[in-house]
C-alpha cells in the first residue's frame, strides 16, 4: 500500500479503533441482557461467569466490538522513542473524527462514508484520498490474514470503576509483504462483553511499538461532514 506517512498513520489509527488486533473469525455473540429496567453499570461483578473457553470469549468480544454503539478512544503509540497520541470519536461502520498529535504537530481528520476531510489552518479541506475505502479494504484483509494463539484468562480487574476481565493473546499477520507480530492484553467489560482497554506490543518491519488504548462508549456521539 503506497500512501503518504500521514495517511499511513491514519489507517493504523482507524484499524486500532476498529479493534482489529488479532481475531481472524467471528461467531454469533450470546445475549448479554441484564434484564428489563436494570442498569448495566450497577450489575455486580459476582453475577458474571468467566467463560471456560478464552478463545470463544475473545472471538465474541471482537464480534460485539464490530457492532458496538458509538465510542471515544484515547490511544498512545510509542515507537522509535517517539510518541503518537490519538483521540477519536467513532460511529461504525464509516464515521470517524480523529485528532492526532505527533512530533509537536496536531492533525485532525474526518471520515464520513466515502468522503474524508483534513483540517488546515482551522479550515476543513476535502481529502484527495478515499481513506474510508482504503481502511475498510485493509482492515478486511487484516482480519482474514491474522491468526491468534495462546489466548489466556489473566485476572479480574476494573477500568474506571467498572468490573472487567483481563485476557492476553498473541497474533500474527502475514500478507502483502508485511509481517506484524503482536502480544495483546485486553480488558473486557463483564456486563457488555465489549473491550474497554487494550495494551499491545507489536513488531512490524523491524520496528517495535507499544500501544495503549482506552475506550468509552457513548451513544450520543455525532459525526457529520463539515460545512465548507
Amino acid at each position: 500500500m503506497k500512501t503518504s506517512s500521514g495517511i499511513s498513520v491514519m489507517i493504523y489509527a482507524v484499524i486500532l479503533l476498529l479493534g482489529m488486533t488479532g481475531c481472524g473469525s467471528q461467531t454469533a455473540l450470546p445475549s448479554t441482557s441484564t434484564g428489563a429496567g436494570q442498569n448495566p453499570s450497577t450489575t455486580p461483578a459476582t453475577a458474571i461467569v468467566i467463560a471456560a473457553d478464552p478463545e470463544t470469549t475473545i472471538t465474541n468480544m471482537m464480534n460485539a466490538f464490530s457492532t458496538a454503539p458509538s465510542y471515544h478512544t484515547t490511544t498512545t503509540i510509542t515507537a522509535n522513542d517517539r510518541i503518537t497520541t490519538m483521540n477519536a470519536d467513532v460511529i461504525l461502520p464509516d464515521r470517524f473524527d480523529i485528532t492526532t498529535e505527533r512530533n509537536g504537530k496536531t492533525a485532525e481528520m474526518l471520515i464520513v462514508g466515502d468522503k474524508s476531510y483534513t483540517k488546515v489552518k482551522d479550515q476543513w479541506m476535502d481529502s484527495p484520498f478515499d481513506i474510508g475505502s482504503m481502511t475498510a479494504s485493509f482492515a478486511n484483509g487484516l482480519l482474514k490474514d491474522t491468526k491468534i494463539s495462546n489466548v489466556k484468562f489473566v485476572k479480574s480487574d476494573s477500568v474506571n470503576g467498572q468490573p472487567a476481565n483481563v485476557y492476553t493473546f498473541d497474533s500474527l499477520y502475514a500478507a502483502e509483504g508485511l509481517t506484524v507480530e503482536s502480544a495483546t492484553t485486553v480488558w473486557i467489560d463483564t456486563t457488555t462483553a465489549l473491550p474497554v482497554k487494550f495494551e499491545i506490543e507489536s513488531t512490524a518491519a523491524g520496528v517495535q511499538s507499544h500501544t495503549e488504548q482506552l475506550i468509552q462508549y457513548d451513544p450520543n456521539i455525532k459525526i457529520e461532514a463539515p460545512v465548507q
